[in-house]
């Protein structure tokens, strides 16, 4: 969070939580 190379890391790290927060909704979606 300080550092040059944590934003990047960070940024990522939302990204895939988001991806993986769709694919559960999409997954929970189709299965209901």
């Amino acid at each position: 969070a300080g550092g040059t190379l944590d934003v990047p890391a960070d940024a990522t790290l939302v990204l895939a939580r988001d991806e993986a927060a769709q694919l559960t909704l999409r997954i929970e979606a189709h299965g209901a």
